[in-house]
């Protein structure tokens, strides 16, 4: 009984009820304090001043504590469910097994050793001890830190570039997001890489706005890293050193100062992704076993899908975009000798877009005599380019209000969590196909494990205590 009482960890809707009252609760206290501060005067500005500073700096507060509070209710019930298969390979495996920290880097025997998410692990059980992996909710803590630490990137850096409303547009897009709650709770590289790439989106603004050793420090370890927490994550440096070496080039038509400027990037690239080849036969052997589709047009498909369902409404700027991109390209290669007038931030987005895409699109034609394709959750990272992108562009929904786009995102995003939701039921059905797409990829609340732990307690009910061994190919543990 003990054994499925902690492999079980089925939040019911009462607590998740008493969870979010509490919240609100917490948040509404946490308002009224800092309106009790409102009296404090500067000495240095009128009084007004100081209480409309103080009331926007409060509004701010509670709403980034509102939003953070959405994004937890709406992976709670994933949060703590049982572990997946997975991140029972990762942990077992990569995070268990190891006896120090070097060890993680050095064995690539499954591509499920995310190195960096899986280093990041292994420092995090030195502190809460094995024991802790009872509790999934706690074990899952660095990536649901990488989940907040991305929302609070967007809200406070990207809003530098794109405007405070988009900012909060594009952060609820995430916290609210059926594709992303997917993964960012996950013990993988899926949540660090996400939160990598919003990064490095914000340190490329700051470079191309101006060059600095430090921006250029930060672009190359972000450049650096991203592969080391998961091979295929140099898409992600590659399509942003593209996009920003196109964007100078057009702004200045000087290309020694474009490749200066992404000089950074793919050296972090190189020394990143190179690495695994220090690794020899391990990292080839892997390579080729790991799995994927078999069909190009059902992984272009879902990654579309997946696309749509993230960006929500303002999907409909990615055209807008790439048709954008596309004009600029052909006419500056038309007037080579000619400077425009135009800033650089400004072309940027659409050619960040572009590059992406094209990263994703070539990925995939290089994969068709193989009939291999990658699976699609491989491209999750790219969706944090094209977030910043689409909140980049004016559309149609430029002209409405930002409570109505704020209805209409929480709205649409309702409606697709919903119906992800219920997929993945009729999917937890069928063992024999596991979840593998961009919008499905979980199993929540119960799972696999649940299930062996009903079988034995129902088999060995009367002497209350059960044994199994499990083979290491199934379920490692």
């Amino acid at each position: 009984a003990s054994l499925i009482e902690r492999l079980s960890c089925v939040i019911s809707t009462q607590d998740i009820i008493y969870r979010t009252v509490v919240f609100f609760a917490l948040l509404l206290f946490q308002g009224v304090i800092h309106q009790m501060r409102i009296d404090t005067v500067n000495p240095d500005i009128s009084n007004k001043e100081q209480i409309a500073n103080n009331k926007q700096s409060t509004s701010n507060k509670m709403w980034t504590f509102a939003l953070l509070g959405l994004f937890l209710i709406r992976i709670f019930p994933f949060l703590s469910g049982n572990y997946l298969y997975d991140e029972a390979i990762s942990l077992s495996v990569y995070v268990i097994q190891k006896d120090n920290i070097f060890q993680i880097f050095r064995d690539y025997s499954m591509a499920n050793n995310h190195f960096l998410s899986n280093a990041i692990y292994w420092l995090w059980l030195a502190v809460i001890g094995k024991k802790g992996l009872i509790m999934e909710c706690l074990t899952r803590l660095p990536s649901l830190l990488c989940g907040i630490g991305s929302i609070l990137i967007v809200l406070y850096h990207w809003r530098k570039f794109i405007g405070e409303k988009k900012a909060w547009l594009a952060a609820l897009l995430i916290a609210l997001s059926p594709v992303y709650s997917g993964f960012a709770w996950q013990v993988r590289g899926y949540s660090l890489i996400f939160f990598l790439g919003i990064a490095l989106v914000a340190a490329s603004l700051h470079r191309l706005r101006q060059m600095t050793v430090w921006n250029g420090l930060t672009v190359f370890l972000l450049s650096l890293l991203l592969p080391l927490a998961m091979p295929s994550s140099v898409m992600l440096p590659a399509a942003v050193g593209a996009g920003m070496c196109v964007a100078y080039w057009i702004a200045t038509r000087k290309v020694s100062s474009a490749l200066r400027l992404v000089f950074p990037v793919f050296i972090g690239v190189f020394l990143g992704g190179g690495y695994y080849l220090t690794l020899g036969s391990q990292f080839w052997a892997s390579a080729k076993a790991a799995g994927g589709w078999d069909s190009f047009w059902k992984t272009i498909g879902n990654i579309s899908l997946a696309i749509v369902f993230h960006c929500g409404i303002f999907s409909i700027g990615i055209p807008i975009l790439l048709w954008q991109a596309l004009q600029r390209i052909l006419k500056a290669i038309r007037v080579r000798n000619i400077v425009p007038e135009c800033d650089v931030l400004e072309l940027y987005p659409s050619l960040l877009a572009l590059s992406v895409i094209a990263v994703i699109l070539g990925l995939l034609l290089c994969s068709i005599p193989t009939s291999h394709y990658p699976f699609p959750r491989v491209f999750l990272l790219m969706l944090a380019p094209l977030t910043f992108t689409v909140m980049s562009t004016d559309t149609v929904l430029g002209k409405m209000s930002l409570w109505k786009q704020i209805a209409l995102t929480v709205l649409l995003a309702v409606l697709v969590n919903a119906g992800c939701d219920l997929y993945v039921k009729y999917a937890d059905s069928d063992y024999s196909r596991p979840c593998q797409n961009l919008l499905v990829q979980r199993w929540r609340g119960r799972g696999i494990f649940y299930d062996v732990a009903s079988i034995i307690l129902a088999e060995y009910k009367e002497t209350g205590e059960a044994v199994t061994l499990i083979d290491g190919n199934w379920v490692p543990s």
